[in-house]
């Protein structure tokens, strides 16, 4: 960091201008794009920019060049999934070979006769089912999904070799998260990946934090910073409904049809085509990375910002100086490509001391060569708590001991 604040703003806030002209200056051709497009591609891609992102993926020479016109056609969930520049590719023995989707395809009325008699003889919690049902009623509303349907009205969307899945949910905190089962449908045995996704994490962040130390330490931002060593923070930038905001292929939302246990007993299943990538689905993790990972490189590179992502959460550290440029910057680029964050982690202030990847990272001590990974407050009271009540009852059951030998396995990591 060689400018002062103002000038790395001033600077910034040039690039990304000149951009927004550029975005303008595409506007026709996008909207010809756009006509061309599945209507249901078309929704769940709402405002996004893809001729941009196209012009600013080459201009960083990122190589991920299929990525804009794969997102105007919609991304497969099924098949060969070709090596996408974006990250590694696996060794030839590390592939994960999928089954030919046709095989598939054979057998689609015997998982469809499957998925009744499931959903006839289990049932979800009636608390767990209303909310998964409530989560449904707000993709449908966003135009993610379609239904309720019958299955003729299934097949007449989407054609007669449709697969279903089962969708269930799990409670995370204080919400329950829809999950759809494409590993019991087989769907997640008819992909074949390439693509070694490789995620960042809390290490990274403490390496960014110590670059920043040792630039000061050097000398490197002399005449940048203001007298004294000014505070070092950050915050995490989360990506709305991240998955969601990714269409299907039209030919591959036969294999992301799912159904839930109806809320009145002896009615038929309900039934719902996702027209964004699905939860549970496994071709949507390398999917979905390759945009979150374009994005990223987009803001390191062109825009120089200190981040990185892990599926779609965006740390982002850097000293109190710059912190207003960096918001700036983050939520104008997310804005021009038309990806959206979530609101709560947008309003967000930078702080020393921030969540990051379920834990808290705290830069108040940098000045005393001090960078400190802790669990938040909150899950310390929690195990404590869930510790107390086992003890208490005396007892603890198979499913409750592997819950919280997970959390607190997660929990000591953080120490």
């Amino acid at each position: 960091m060689q400018r002062s604040p103002e000038q790395a703003l001033r600077a910034l806030t040039a690039k990304l201008d000149h951009w927004r002209v550029r975005a303008a200056e595409l506007a026709g051709d996008e909207a010809k794009v756009r006509q061309h497009m599945d209507p249901h591609v078309l929704r769940v891609l709402g405002d996004k920019r893809l001729l941009v992102l196209q012009e600013m993926i080459d201009d960083i020479g990122h190589p991920d060049t299929d990525l804009a016109s794969d997102l105007a056609v919609g991304f497969q969930i099924v098949g060969d999934l070709p090596p996408s520049g974006a990250f590694p590719v696996r060794a030839d023995e590390d592939h994960i070979i999928g089954y030919d989707q046709y095989w598939l395809d054979d057998r689609a009325p015997a998982l469809r006769a499957a998925l009744r008699e499931k959903l006839r003889t289990s049932a979800l919690e009636p608390e767990i089912l209303e909310e998964v049902r409530a989560a449904t009623l707000k993709e449908i509303e966003k135009g993610w999904v379609t239904g309720p349907l019958t299955e003729k009205q299934v097949a007449a969307c989407v054609g007669q070799e449709w697969v279903p899945v089962r969708r269930f949910g799990i409670r995370q905190s204080d919400k329950v998260r829809p999950i759809d089962d494409f590993a019991r449908s087989l769907t997640n045995s008819v992909v074949t990946i390439r693509d070694m996704v490789v995620p960042t994490g809390l290490d990274t962040a403490v390496a960014l934090a110590r670059a920043w130390v040792k630039a000061a330490a050097d000398g490197i931002t002399d005449g940048a910073w203001p007298a004294g060593a000014p505070a070092l923070g950050g915050k995490t930038f989360d990506l709305e409904a991240a998955y969601r905001q990714c269409p299907v292929h039209p030919e591959h939302c036969k294999y992301a049809v799912f159904a839930f246990e109806a809320p009145v007993a002896d009615e038929e299943p309900y039934l719902y085509v996702a027209y964004a990538l699905p939860f549970g689905a496994t071709a949507s993790v390398p999917q979905f990375n390759r945009a979150a990972r374009a994005i990223q490189r987009i803001l390191q590179v062109s825009f120089r910002v200190p981040c990185f992502h892990y599926f779609d959460d965006y740390p982002v550290v850097g000293p109190q100086p710059i912190w207003a440029a960096l918001q700036y910057i983050v939520i104008g680029v997310a804005d021009l490509l038309g990806w959206t964050w979530k609101q709560a982690t947008v309003d967000m202030t930078f702080a020393e001391s921030f969540k990051i990847l379920g834990c808290t990272l705290d830069l108040a001590g940098v000045q005393r060569h001090e960078i400190v990974v802790k669990n938040p407050e909150k899950r310390i009271v929690e195990l404590r708590r869930a510790i107390d009540d086992a003890l208490e009852a005396g007892v603890l059951t198979p499913s409750s001991a592997a819950s919280l030998a997970g959390r607190l396995f997660f929990a000591g990591c953080q120490c």
